[in-house]
């Protein structure tokens, strides 16, 4: 089986990561070991008590042309980034086989695709690569913090929803399980970090941190070894972009 491109992993934010790795496990995913996120006791609970938003009406909310100018004048780790508009064929190829499985929770199917293929469909929205593939970056722009804060959750409940599930591709059964946890991202209001791993790919974990920073909802994983630190970093550089963007 194909391993899935990261264009759409960022675009999807992070429930689509649990997707990226399970579909790679078909073919023996490999990476180092990343290192396991720091949890802390009912974390997800905490990420809508977090600090209070600005007032709505100073927000300003960017168009797609505005948010491409944000992530392709990007740099994290020496690395600089460019947005990306079309879909690699690879990508469609891995949708398609992950449609065709067997898959329990039987609800994860649906809503895995529809945030892989329907990225942010109500605002305003764009993701990069950066130039060694290493990382995937993505911004979203909501009308209001409320609205950014709701995209959030939904990531949270979709990751609750997934936490443990399983898929039977050609006869093959691959297990999967998905974790959230609060982490603190400087001058975001609230983010999180999605943990993704699987048997079928001892070793691998794919490290997944969003964030809401005013208006915005901001993506950022590390693809090469990823890790809590490197997921974190990106995420960071992303907070500080759109904040400086929409001041």
């Amino acid at each position: 089986m194909k391993h899935p491109s990261p264009f759409r992993l960022a675009a999807g934010f992070a429930a689509a990561a649990g997707l990226a790795l399970v579909l790679s496990a078909c073919s023996g995913g490999s990476g180092a070991a990343g290192k396991s996120a720091e949890r802390a006791e009912g974390g997800t609970e905490q990420a809508g008590e977090e600090a209070s938003a600005p007032a709505d009406d100073a927000l300003k909310q960017l168009d797609e042309d505005e948010l491409a100018t944000v992530l392709n004048e990007l740099t994290y780790d020496g690395k600089s980034f460019a947005t990306i508009d079309v879909e690699p064929p690879a990508v469609q190829s891995a949708i398609e086989q992950f449609e065709q499985a067997d898959v329990e929770p039987a609800a994860c199917q649906d809503v895995l695709i529809e945030l892989v293929t329907k990225p942010s469909a109500d605002a305003p929205n764009k993701s990069a690569l950066s130039d060694d593939n290493g990382y995937t970056a993505a911004i979203a722009s909501y009308e209001t913090n409320n609205d950014a804060a709701a995209a959030l959750q939904n990531m949270i409940d979709t990751s609750s929803t997934c936490k443990n599930m399983t898929m039977t591709v050609a006869g093959e059964r691959i297990e999967m399980e998905m974790s959230v946890d609060v982490v603190d991202i400087p001058g975001a209001d609230q983010a999180i970090e999605t943990v993704t791993t699987s048997p079928m790919a001892p070793g691998t974990q794919q490290h997944t941190v969003s964030a809401v920073v005013k208006n915005g909802l901001v993506t950022g994983s590390a693809q090469h070894d990823s890790t809590t630190e490197k997921s974190v970093g990106i995420t960071t550089e992303l907070v500080s972009a759109y904040d400086k963007a929409t001041s």
